[in-house]
């Protein structure tokens, strides 16, 4: 890797795609071999720029008119776009695939903060809440429609199951690593974007096998 900052793969699938096995949480610029002003940046797990497609010949990632800069970060990109003559925009656009997949995590992570503020406060407070809420998750879209929740409906769904996933009956498989408690998932009986209500009769704290055999089992 240049300056062990960021690797040029020209006319080499193979080198590519190991790369990308090896650094599965990295970043890729996909741009001409001319090295013009087409410059896209994606994270290495993006399946524009790892997943061969079937009506396209072998060779369309790295060995015809594309090449692959490849970062474990974005600012070693950022690096190689200035060293081939970027002056004031690095990137000529941002893979929307990529960003969305940023953004719902990010949103991800603030519910799961704010679950865990809920969850520290007294059960009478959470109730108090509870009691006030109407159930109707408001929607907003961050290139995809992701619900505001309740996160004291989480939090009680979670402390009424007690560790135990209320389908099969059996205790948690592992304990969350940020403050040790029981791993389960709150899962909508009826789903929100099917008008279910955010309440908790329409809630169950499920393991993740129970959840995900409730959506596609």
């Amino acid at each position: 890797m240049e300056d062990r900052v960021y690797k040029e793969i020209i006319g080499d699938d193979k080198q590519y795609f190991n790369w990308l096995d090896q650094n599965p949480d990295s970043y890729v610029v996909n741009c001409l071999t001319t090295k013009s002003d087409y410059r896209v940046l994606h994270r290495s797990d993006c399946r524009s720029i790892s997943t061969p497609i079937s009506s396209v010949p072998e060779g369309g990632f790295t060995e015809r008119t594309y090449m692959k800069v490849c970062s474990l970060t974005v600012e070693g990109l950022k690096k190689w776009s200035v060293d081939n003559g970027a002056k004031e925009q690095c990137f000529s656009s941002i893979c929307k695939l990529c960003m969305r997949k940023d953004q719902q995590q990010q949103e991800f992570e603030k519910f799961a903060q704010l679950v865990a503020e809920a969850s520290k406060v007294s059960a009478s407070r959470r109730k108090d809440k509870l009691n006030s809420y109407d159930g109707v998750a408001t929607s907003k879209v961050v290139e995809a429609v992701v619900y505001s929740r309740s996160p004291e409906v989480v939090a009680e769904t979670l402390e009424r199951a007690n560790g135990v996933c209320e389908e099969c009956g059996e205790d948690a498989p592992f304990n969350r690593k940020s403050d040790g408690s029981p791993y389960l998932e709150v899962h909508h009986v009826i789903p929100l974007s099917q008008s279910g209500l955010d309440l908790l009769s329409n809630t169950i704290a499920l393991c993740p096998n129970c959840h995900r055999k409730a959506h596609f089992g």
